[in-house]
């Protein structure tokens, strides 16, 4: 008996030594994938240019092989890992790019799977802290529009709308809310001022009940003008962004 015990050891010995060491969590990368808008709305993916336009089968190849660098890689002294981590991404976009070209890329990301992305938006300059912009957890078609967290239930849908853009864009002004729960019907009001938009939110998490703001934007739209919108949303508390191209 004896005998197969130190056996046992010392084939476990060599087995622990044999198992690739895990790089301690500092040592992991910021960011699983990089993506860049430019002025005209070229996309690049780590470098270089996206394969084929949004929606083709070239684009939703070089997605996938993206997210499958973080899809079942859990490391438990690693507090941002879990069973199905979030592909964490760079997203820099040009302060002149439209909002629509922005706007297709997050919604085409979204439609690929569920909590497979965790987007950061960054300045080029690195003049502000990057910013969280993370995609609804179920895509269409479940459409439950309830975020998961219970702690601030908030939910924001930005629609790029094809009217052209003639002025800048008003972060004060032009909010729709509405709540929603299993129980009780939607109230959607419209036409807000941002002091109504924090009152009501204010009222819902206190009840208890999701928020959902929602926003239409000209595609069209200069992205510095929408990155100080969501900046102020950011500030507010959100669980959940839904990007939605109008048409």
């Amino acid at each position: 008996m004896l005998r197969i015990w130190l056996l046992v050891a010392a084939l476990l010995a060599v087995h622990a030594c044999s198992e690739p060491s895990n790089p301690p969590p500092g040592a992991s990368p910021a960011f699983e994938a990089e993506f860049e808008i430019a002025a005209d709305g070229a996309i690049s993916l780590d470098g270089a240019q996206l394969p084929g336009e949004l929606g083709s089968a070239e684009a939703c190849d070089a997605l996938r092989v993206v997210a499958r660098r973080r899809i079942g890689r859990f490391d438990e002294r690693d507090p941002h890992s879990c069973i199905l981590p979030l592909v964490r991404v760079q997203l820099t976009v040009d302060p002149s790019a439209d909002f629509g070209h922005a706007c297709r890329l997050l919604c085409f990301a979204n439609q690929l799977g569920v909590n497979l992305w965790s987007f950061s938006l960054v300045r080029g300059d690195g003049s502000s802290a990057r910013l969280p912009l993370t995609l609804r957890a179920c895509p269409d078609p479940h459409n439950f529009p309830h975020p998961s967290s219970a702690e601030r239930n908030l939910m924001v849908r930005l629609v790029a709308s094809n009217e052209h853009h003639e002025r800048a864009l008003e972060p004060q002004a032009g909010w729709s809310f509405e709540t929603w729960t299993y129980d009780a019907p939607r109230e959607p009001k419209v036409d807000l001022d941002w002091p109504q938009v924090e009152r009501l939110v204010a009222e819902a998490r206190l009840r208890s009940r999701t928020s959902i703001l929602s926003r239409t934007i000209a595609s069209d739209a200069p992205w510095c003008d929408v990155e100080l919108l969501l900046r102020q949303l950011d500030a507010l508390g959100v669980d959940h962004y839904e990007f939605v191209p109008e048409g």
